[in-house]
Parts: C-alpha cells; structure tokens; sequence
C-alpha cells in the first residue's frame, strides 16, 4: 500500500468512526465533520508519493521510522 492510500485509508476510518458516533443534539455535526474527511480521503488517496505533503508526514514520523508503515499521525495532544 502506498503512503497516499494509507493516508487515504486512515481518513476513511476516522470518518467512519464519526458515521458511528451517536450524540444528542449534534445537529449534524458528525456527519458533515464524515464527509469532509472522506472529501479529504479521495483527495489524499490521488497523491503521488512524492507530493510535498506526503513527504511533510513522512518527515515527521507518521509512516513509522522508516517511512514504510501504515500511516498513524500519533496521539492527539493534550487540550
């Protein structure tokens, strides 16, 4: 799998993860926050490898040490 579809992949989780989420008075919320992530899934799965902001996560340790592991951005940060 390349570094764009892991991405790619990524997005399509967490939006699925919104599509699942079930909070009283969301007004929506959950939903257009799903579909802006698959938006961004479609969009990151047609970046070439070499696309400045593939390598922006590359460099930051998001595909692993090496750059050849699923893509995972890391835990959130503290609010």
């Amino acid at each position: 799998m390349s570094r764009s579809e892991s991405l790619a992949e990524y997005l399509r989780a967490q939006a699925r993860r919104r599509l699942d989420r079930v909070e009283s008075r969301d007004e929506g919320r959950n939903a257009r926050c799903a579909l802006a992530l698959l938006d961004a899934a479609a969009y990151a799965a047609a970046l070439p490898d070499d696309d400045p902001l593939i390598l922006m996560l590359d460099q930051a340790g998001c595909f692993g040490p090496l750059g050849c592991e699923e893509f995972d951005p890391g835990r959130p940060a503290p609010r």
